[in-house]
């Protein structure tokens, strides 16, 4: 038994939520409030990546426009 106990290690307004798993493919996917990729930090987005946790892939672009 861990002393300190676990934590994700998100930052401060971060959020991980409504991660569903598909019954065949494995396929996790899931909202996130994070900039994982650091390439949009204007909303949230979904994610899916596989179920051995490679292969993140960004899924939506809910953010201003590039110019």
């Amino acid at each position: 038994m861990a002393s300190v106990g676990c934590s994700l290690g998100f930052p401060p307004g971060c959020s991980v939520a409504r991660a569903v798993q598909h019954g065949v493919t494995g396929t996790v996917v899931f909202y996130s409030s994070c900039d994982g990729f650091g390439t949009n930090p204007f909303g949230g987005q979904i994610f899916a990546m596989r179920p051995d946790v490679t292969k993140l892939r960004q899924l939506t672009f809910s953010g201003r426009p590039h110019r």
